[in-house]
């Protein structure tokens, strides 16, 4: 089998049992399970009913088009799952087969589609389970904290995806009112099928921001998208995004969940190209972000990351050198600095707000600086065993900057330890991430942002540093040891480098 086991849904018009397979295991497995479904007589259309029931449990399948098998699909699948197919069913020797027998749902209402719906939602649940075995319970999760029913890791897994589509559903319903507000759907619906170069011409606004706005609108499926780049609307999408008479009209409601201000500061990015900093967005915006990270810096980052790195905690555990560049409040140098003691650590952030909050937390702490800089221009005479830029590369005007300052900084036999968004590097890579339309939405409001607050800056974007980007900047900035390490970790990459 694969590090990535990828699976087949198979049935014979690819409209219904195999699709519902297909989305409740995207559903539950996100990036650790590869997934296909096809059909060997592909129906035209997917089966409405079908959708209609998975839209009831939060799982959008009403995009997905059927398809035949192909053998490109078959030599790359590692398990076949057949339904009602028969001798119609491809069969590849040496491949993992099982026949799950359903109710086929065409012709069916609601109320029998419902309970096929449930048995695929259980037997999916199984199969992931064999497929990529897991913790029983999550980093951090207190023996004592759990329930008189026990702790289910799966449900609690899915139930953590749907908090987050909510989550997106703030974030987009931002870049609705941004959409609304500067006259980008009504345009795009005018003038038909545009890129974000001509959309930028049609608005004067700023091609770059635009075009992460239209990524984030097609991700969402609030517009079309070519493979071409080209964007457009339909009629049915503009009755709700741009008719003001329509009764189906919406976007007006769209105000909510940025202030006035933010508002005022993405519009202002749009028009002329220059984002804002993370300090403008105020110091509860910093406290957020503290809570939101502190999970996975405080506990799973010592626990989970920090001993993947050779001869690191040996040198914490003696006394080292510690620099957390774009620190925040200083959430990662509390988790170390409270295992490891004997280190010094220095923490940089060019966020007066963060700044404040993390200086705040180590008032009383001597051996914690804070101070207010970036990370482009370091330099350390001793050098630093360590170095982290924990999720915060992206957000850099200059990475590049970045990583040859901390190339000069590192102690002889230092570590840099970069923690990022996962991501490939075009659009279509990220099509398996489930939160796609929150990221490009997370990227106008706050990483674009601070990634063109300067006029040279390179502006990556949330999904903007992928291995492959990142790997050129670190070997352009003089490193030759570059790995992606392996951690269970389903948001982010980290990697280890050194000279």
């Amino acid at each position: 089998m694969t590090s990535t086991p990828i699976v087949l849904f198979l049935c014979v018009h690819n409209a219904g049992r195999s699709q519902m397979a297909a989305g409740w295991m995207r559903y539950l497995a996100g990036e650790s399970v590869g997934v296909y479904s096809a059909g060997s007589a592909p129906a035209e259309t997917i089966n409405a009913v079908a959708v209609e029931a998975m839209a009831e449990v939060g799982i959008d399948i009403v995009g997905n088009q059927p398809q035949r098998w192909t053998d490109a699909m078959l030599r790359e699948v590692d398990v076949v799952i057949t339904m009602g197919c028969g001798d119609e069913c491809p069969y590849v020797p040496g491949t993992r087969y099982e026949d799950w027998e359903l109710t086929d749902p065409a012709g069916q209402g609601i109320e029998t589609v419902r309970p096929i719906r449930d048995e695929i939602e259980q037997r999916v649940r199984a199969l992931l389970a064999e497929l990529v075995p897991v913790l029983e319970q999550p980093v951090g999760f207190n023996e004592a904290e759990r329930g008189p029913m026990g702790f289910d890791l799966d449900v609690a897994k899915a139930f953590s995806l749907k908090v987050w589509q909510y989550k997106q559903g703030e974030v987009v319903s931002a870049m609705v009112h941004l959409g609304d507000r500067l006259g980008l759907y009504r345009s795009l619906y005018t003038q038909g099928p545009a890129t974000s170069d001509l959309l930028a011409e049609a608005t004067g606004l700023d091609e770059r921001w635009l075009r992460e706005w239209l990524l984030g609108q097609a991700a969402a499926g609030l517009v079309e998208r070519t493979s071409e780049g080209f964007y457009s609307m339909t009629d049915e999408q503009a009755a709700v995004l741009v008719d003001e008479d329509s009764l189906l009209f919406a976007t007006a409601s769209f105000g909510g969940g940025f202030s006035r201000e933010d508002y005022d500061r993405m519009a202002h990015s749009m028009e002329t190209g220059i984002g804002f900093t993370y300090g403008e967005l105020g110091i509860e915006a910093a406290r957020q972000l503290d809570r939101t990270n502190a999970p996975w810096l405080r506990g799973f980052l010592p626990t989970a990351v920090i001993p993947l790195l050779p001869g690191v905690v040996d040198k914490l555990t003696a006394g080292a050198r510690v620099l957390d560049i774009g620190c925040g409040g200083g959430v990662a140098l509390e988790g170390l600095a409270d295992r490891y003691p004997n280190s010094s650590y220095v923490g940089m952030d060019p966020s007066g707000p963060a700044v404040e909050v993390a200086r705040e937390r180590f008032d009383v702490r001597d051996n914690v600086e804070i101070h207010l800089a970036g990370g482009e221009t370091l330099f350390d005479e001793e050098g630093f065993d360590l170095i982290m830029t924990l999720d915060c590369l992206h957000d850099m005007s200059r990475p590049d900057l970045a990583a040859q300052s901390i190339r000069s900084s590192l102690a002889p036999h230092g570590t840099w330890l970069v923690k990022e968004i996962k991501c490939g590097p075009t659009y279509e890579s990220n099509q398996r991430n489930p939160l796609r339309a929150l990221m490009y939405g997370y990227s106008v409001s706050s990483c674009l942002a601070s990634a063109t607050v300067e006029e040279d800056g390179l502006g990556l974007g949330t999904l903007g540093l992928d291995p492959d980007t990142l790997a050129k900047i670190v070997t352009d900035a003089g490193f030759t040891s570059f790995e992606k390490l392996q951690t269970p970790d389903p948001v982010h990459f980290y990697y280890r480098v050194s000279a």
